[in-house]
């Protein structure tokens, strides 16, 4: 199978939670995450990521992170109904949570978290929505550097 033999070059890692500690500077030629910035309940931990995103990097290296930009998807909505069918157990649990609702990020912040690491974001697709997708790339070393 074609899929399998490309995947073993590849290394699947985690982190603590905050940072990408344990992964060498400019060590990483590409990046991707889906479906977890956008659960963060503090952006300066989406944020750091993407400092850290940057830092791990190889020059010429790219990363493709979705996150949220839409402040409305991430406000809590326990109006009437949803309290009923809550207490009628009809409701879908944990939405109120924190780590549910997260919290989204601006792409001036985002630019600026990825500059400090070292990456620029290149194309985002998007704005406005939970569904953002950056582009990040670490710009090559020229010759002279």
């Amino acid at each position: 199978m074609r899929c399998s033999r490309e995947l073993a070059a590849t290394t699947r890692t985690s982190s603590d939670g905050t940072s990408l500690a344990g992964i060498a500077d400019e060590s990483i030629d590409a990046c991707v995450s889906t479906v977890v910035f956008q659960h963060l309940p503090d952006p300066a931990i989406t944020l750091g990521y993407l400092r850290e995103v940057g830092r791990v990097l190889r020059p010429g290296g790219w990363a493709a992170l979705q996150v949220s930009t839409d402040p409305e998807i991430h406000r809590p909505r326990a109006g009437r109904g949803f309290r009923l069918r809550a207490a009628l157990g009809r409701a879908p649990r944990g939405q109120l949570h924190p780590a549910w609702l997260g919290a989204p990020i601006g792409l001036d912040e985002a630019r600026r978290a990825a500059a400090e690491g070292g990456a620029e974001v290149e194309k985002v697709w998007r704005d406005g929505s939970q569904y953002c997708v950056l582009l990040l790339r670490k710009p090559a070393r020229t010759r002279s550097s």
